[in-house]
């Protein structure tokens, strides 16, 4: 009887040179398909080790063949999902994004706070013209 051979995927331990300079601004969108792409390929491999565990469960067996085949498929699916997210894991680091840990929101905001600025400078304005205005009316009394 023969077993399916999984299919090989590349397990690089380095990561690519296009991952080492920071990520554009313009990759989130891909970038955030990838990451949905492995979540439906994780409840993929869910799907299969419970198909595998009921191959395994049930009387009489269906037999080695679906097992096996079930299990080359596990063994894809997970080191596909690894290398992908080794490769997301990768491609935050190379965007300087902290990964895992403590988050400090404030150095995220200071890589590019435009909405920030622009919001604090219309603030700025709005308290001018309010002070402006209030000395203007006590000047006319």
């Amino acid at each position: 009887m023969s077993t399916p051979t999984p299919t090989p995927t590349p397990t690089s331990t380095s990561p690519p040179a296009s991952t080492a300079a920071a990520a554009p601004a313009s990759l989130a969108g891909p970038k955030i398909r990838e990451l949905c792409e492995i979540d439906q390929d994780i409840a993929s491999l869910l799907a299969v080790a419970a198909s595998s565990l009921t191959t395994l469960g049930t009387s009489p067996s269906p037999g080695e063949a679906a097992f096996a085949t079930d299990v080359a498929e596990y063994h894809r699916l997970l080191s596909s999902i690894a290398v992908r997210l080794q490769r997301q894991v990768w491609a935050l680091q190379g965007a300087e994004i902290p990964v895992g840990g403590e988050v400090d929101a404030g150095v995220l905001n200071a890589r590019n706070d435009l909405v920030g600025r622009e919001m604090e400078a219309s603030l700025w304005r709005e308290g001018r013209e309010l002070v402006e205005g209030k000395m203007a009316g006590e000047g006319g009394k």
